[in-house]
């Protein structure tokens, strides 16, 4: 938080000069995103406590996710002048399971690394296909390294080596918390190798079903389509958001792609926007699940129950919500899809391309 608030006291300075400016927003941008990160790893936690925590099994892109949960944590290496390396021998490989999980394993494992690394080192990133469905990810570095005895502690909650190793190192110690506890929600394992001053690896092997012939192809299709250009340039689409900055900040995103945003500040008066428009007015809805007068699953369920031609019209959830039950809720109201909060251009952009026929 304080590098998000110093970086953008910097970014007002510096508003004349490019250079500094692009230079403060991306730090603002790489530190927000890992205090995104953080956020996630305590409300993960107390979920995998309770037991609250349930798995999402879809069909997805094993390298296709590896690349983008791994290209995210760039900014971060380049920061510390790091060599990044990602391979993988698993290509256009379609498996079933909960990506979102994985994905989180992958991110907490490498920022980790990234983190306890100095400036000038090198993280080496490998994905491996092994018999009987299971698969290897692998994160090397050549950093602090650990002891044997923390090794046997580092999994519980909070812990991290406060010594004069890693005195110089910011970090809560969240993450692999995060990561025991996906890993073996998932029946997976987890692997650790260490010695002070030599670095460590970490190696989670994991098993994932095979999909469908179907699943696989509509599972490539997605990647496919998500490549293409569409030109969304003057499409509407109704945004439903009661929080004044949110709606600017997706507006804006939305602008981004070409599209013109028509603003409802709650459930009810995007219904109403909508009958009131002309059919087929809006290529799509996003709506906000949690609003005053009306949320977004009343307002998504009156949507359908109009008569008039273009109530099968694409409706897509925002919403923090990561439970099963609360994407269940959506897919029975009759939403299409999830954007996750906090929102950002590519995932609406990816969502758009899967859903529109092209």
């Amino acid at each position: 938080m304080n590098a998000v608030l110093g970086m953008t006291q910097i970014a007002k300075k510096y508003k004349s000069d490019p250079d500094k400016l692009d230079h403060a927003l991306e730090h603002i941008a790489s530190e927000g995103n890992y205090l995104l990160t953080m956020i996630n790893s305590i409300l993960d936690i107390n979920q995998l406590e309770y037991g609250h925590m349930e798995l999402i099994n879809k069909p997805f892109d094993l390298e296709e996710c590896m690349y983008d949960s791994i290209q995210m944590l760039r900014p971060l290496a380049k920061k510390k002048e790091q060599t990044l390396r990602i391979s993988s021998d698993v290509h256009e490989h379609i498996v079933v399971g909960d990506s979102g999980h994985f994905s989180q394993i992958m991110v907490n494992i490498v920022s980790n690394a990234i983190k306890y690394t100095d400036i000038g080192g090198e993280i080496n990133v490998l994905l491996e296909a092994l018999p009987e469905n299971r698969y290897r990810f692998t994160c090397t570095d050549n950093g602090i390294g650990m002891d044997q005895e923390f090794i046997q502690h580092i999994c519980e909650d909070y812990s991290r080596a406060e010594d004069s190793r890693t005195s110089s190192s910011e970090g809560t110690g969240l993450g692999m918390s995060v990561v025991k506890g996906f890993t073996e929600l998932m029946h997976g394992t987890l692997e650790i190798k260490s010695e002070p001053g030599k670095g460590s690896t970490f190696i989670i092997e994991t098993p994932f079903a095979e999909p469908t012939q179907k699943e696989r192809e509509i599972a490539l299709k997605s990647a496919s389509d998500s490549q293409m250009n569409i030109d969304f340039k003057g499409k509407k689409v109704l945004l439903a958001e009661d929080n004044t900055l949110n709606a600017e900040i997706a507006t804006e995103l939305l602008e981004n792609i070409g599209l013109v945003a028509d603003w409802a500040e709650n459930g009810e008066l995007a219904v109403q926007k909508f009958e009131q428009s002309e059919n087929h007015t809006y290529l799509a809805i996003f709506m906000d699940m949690q609003m005053p007068v009306m949320d977004g699953i009343d307002a998504t369920k009156k949507i359908r129950a109009l008569d008039r031609p273009d109530k099968d019209i694409l409706i897509f959830a925002m919403t923090a919500n990561t439970l099963t039950k609360d994407r269940q809720r959506c897919e029975e109201a009759g939403m299409n899809g999830y954007i996750s909060k906090p929102i950002n251009l590519k995932e609406i952009e990816k969502t758009l391309k899967e859903h529109i026929d092209i």
